[in-house]
């Protein structure tokens, strides 16, 4: 589960993958976050191997303690060439599927957002 520390110091679970259009919409890769968050709120033995893979200055101060899901965002970095918005940018059940993803993180009390990384034609 790559994890991505933003400079404001914020947690921000992060998925890396590089996906064609289709195959994006058809393995559903946004829905695997969602063990990892719900392991990372609801399982101590998670959160302790979660905390030797962080820098010692972002670590859980008690991984045994629940952490409150509200203080961390999922963030979806979606990689793109297109000049559209990502959320027009991605196919029908790419979209579809972040957004049960999203309902569902949600739902845990995690904050979710997307972002487009823009690249460069070459």
């Amino acid at each position: 589960m790559p994890l991505l520390l933003s400079k404001d110091f914020r947690r921000r679970f992060g998925q890396t993958s590089r996906w064609s259009g289709t195959l994006f919409g058809r393995t559903s890769p946004g829905s695997l976050r969602t063990p990892g968050a719900r392991s990372f709120a609801q399982d101590a033995e998670f959160r302790a191997e979660f905390n030797k893979l962080v820098p010692k200055a972002r670590r859980l101060r008690n991984p045994k303690e629940r952490p409150n899901p509200s203080d961390y965002e999922v963030v979806y970095g979606i990689v793109s060439r297109s000049a559209k918005a990502i959320d027009q940018a991605l196919p029908f059940f790419s979209r579809l599927n972040l957004r049960t993803a999203a309902k569902q993180l949600e739902g845990f009390g995690f904050r979710v957002s997307l972002v487009k990384i823009p690249i460069e034609a070459s």
